[in-house]
C-alpha cells in the first residue's frame, strides 16, 4: 500500500468534488432560468416605455391642438407611427364631460405585431382633461 509522505497533504475525495459539482450544477441552473426572465421583462418594460412616450406624445398634440384654437370634436382618431424601428397604433379618443368647455382625452398605444395586426391590450394608455372653447 503506498502511504504519503506527508499526511496533513491530502486532497478531495471523489465524493466531495461530486457533491461540490451538484451544488455548482444546481447554482448554474438557476442563474441561467433566471437570467431568461430578466431578458424577457426588460423587453416588456422597454416596450411600455415607447409606448409610454408615445401616447404621451399624443396628449401633447391634443393640449397644442386646444391651445391653437383648433376645433376639437369628440370621437375616435387612429393613426399609424413607426418608433424605436417598431410599427404602433396609436387611437386618441375625445369625449364630452358633464362640464361645458371640458373634454376627455384617452391615448392608447398599441404595438403592431408582425402580420400587420395590433395586439389585444394596449402597450400604454394615458388619461386627461382638456379645457376647450365652446363653438359658438
Amino acid at each position: 500500500m503506498m502511504r504519503l509522505a506527508n499526511p496533513s497533504m491530502r486532497g478531495f475525495t471523489l465524493l466531495e468534488v461530486l457533491v461540490a459539482l451538484a451544488v455548482f450544477a444546481v447554482l448554474a441552473i438557476t442563474v441561467h432560468g433566471r437570467s431568461g426572465d430578466v431578458l424577457i421583462q426588460s423587453a416588456r418594460l422597454e416596450e411600455r416605455t415607447f409606448a409610454t412616450w408615445i401616447a404621451q406624445d399624443g396628449l401633447t398634440e391634443a393640449l397644442i391642438d386646444a391651445d391653437l384654437g383648433a376645433t376639437l370634436t369628440p370621437g375616435l382618431k387612429v393613426r399609424q407611427v413607426y418608433f424605436a424601428g417598431r410599427d404602433w397604433e396609436v387611437e386618441r379618443s375625445l369625449e364630452r364631460t358633464g362640464q361645458p368647455g371640458l373634454l376627455r382625452v384617452e391615448v392608447a398605444v398599441y404595438r403592431q405585431q408582425q402580420d400587420g395586426q395590433r395586439a389585444e391590450s394596449p402597450s400604454a394608455r394615458l388619461y386627461s382633461h382638456l379645457s376647450v372653447r365652446e363653438p359658438s
